[in-house]
């Protein structure tokens, strides 16, 4: 069964769970943001972020993807989103199919290979060191994802700025 923002009562019962939120509360108590829903769930029931459009889709946040092991969720119109602009729904603009469907593919792509390397495995271990996180998974695959400007090396291997690197596994 598929529920849409699900609560925790709900998540027994689910098979899929979309609009999923990858951040953290945003507490100001914590030095550091960790996903705590995605690292318990993944590997036990799939899950989708929060639904894009293009302007709400920074690298940044399909990156998040790739840390958590979301899939991707878009919201799309068919027709000129222009009509959308001066109307109650224009919080529905910047979502046009035809715009998006380039960075779509292409993002649906990454994704799927970093599935087809992680599997059904559980996180078994979520480090946030500076601009890089490092998820470990059951199945022995390490996905580092660099969120910072700069290059980051770690354990020998480089993480480009804005991307991520997948390693070991079975």
């Amino acid at each position: 069964m598929a529920f849409d923002g699900a609560n925790d009562f709900m998540i027994p019962y689910a098979d899929f769970i979309m609009g999923m939120s990858l951040m953290s509360s945003q507490d100001v108590v914590f030095d550091v943001e960790v996903p705590f829903l995605p690292i318990l769930l993944k590997g036990y029931v799939n899950f989708s972020g929060l639904a894009i459009g293009i302007t709400d889709m920074s690298h940044q946040y399909f990156l998040r993807h790739i840390e958590t092991g979301a899939g991707l969720r878009y919201r799309l119109t068919y027709r000129d989103n222009q009509i959308l602009l001066w109307t109650s729904q224009r919080h529905h603009f910047s979502m046009e199919y035809s715009v998006m469907r380039d960075q779509i593919l292409e993002r649906y792509a990454v994704l799927a290979g970093v599935s087809e390397q992680v599997g059904d495995a559980t996180i078994v271990g979520h480090q946030r060191l500076g601009d890089l996180a490092v998820v470990e998974y059951s199945n022995g695959v390490v996905v580092k994802v660099n969120y910072g400007n700069h290059a980051v090396t770690l354990d020998g291997v480089t993480v480009p700025p804005l991307d991520f690197v997948l390693t070991g596994g079975q």
